[in-house]
């Protein structure tokens, strides 16, 4: 007999669920995506919110996504929620790779943010 763990059985249901839909069948129901991208990320007060609300362990939530405070879903909080997916990211968001210092050391967010390459960024601005 092969003993297969409950999280095993929900990753491969959350496939198939997921799978279904992007073929535009019918799954068992919808999928649920919660902070795998920057456009489903929840903020970090509301992702403290909902830990407290399900009672789960309270630590300070981890921002990865600083230019719109993203807080990261734990898995503790995914399983609860029934969230099907999961985000894979770089290890610098898409705003840390574009901050840069004056001197005094406060970061201040390039006009190129997020726009491509440093080297188109430079083209479009006129800047060397």
């Amino acid at each position: 007999m092969e003993i297969v763990s409950p999280t095993a059985v929900a990753a491969g249901t959350s496939t198939r669920r997921l799978a279904a839909a992007l073929r535009h069948e019918r799954p068992d129901r919808i999928p649920i995506d919660l902070g795998s991208t920057a456009v489903t990320g929840v903020h970090v007060t509301c992702v403290a919110a909902l830990r407290d609300y399900y009672g789960l362990e309270k630590r300070p939530v981890k921002v990865h996504e600083p230019y719109q405070m993203l807080g990261w879903i734990d898995g503790d909080l995914a399983e609860v929620l029934g969230v099907d997916t999961a985000g894979v990211f770089s290890r610098e968001t898409c705003s840390a790779s574009r901050m840069k210092t004056g001197g005094s050391g406060i970061f201040v967010a390039s006009t190129s943010w997020c726009r491509g390459s440093s080297t188109s960024s430079k083209r479009r601005t006129g800047t060397s």
